[in-house]
């Protein structure tokens, strides 16, 4: 696809997508926010170790 023909497709996706109402516009521009008011609380990963070393190298 040249560079004039991707700018004609471009065009044309504008003036549908310009046709649409404001609802479907927007239905995704906060769908990655938040929704918690706070902050979770922090998660504190610990290693695991297994007490017999030599049983996971057989």
């Amino acid at each position: 696809m040249t560079k004039s023909e991707f700018q004609k497709k471009l065009n044309e996706a504008s003036k549908i997508v310009e046709s649409w109402p404001d609802w479907k516009k927007n239905s995704l521009k906060d769908s990655f926010r938040s929704r918690n008011t706070t902050p979770r609380d922090e998660v504190e990963l610990r290693a695991q170790t297994t007490t017999d070393d030599t049983a996971s190298s057989r």
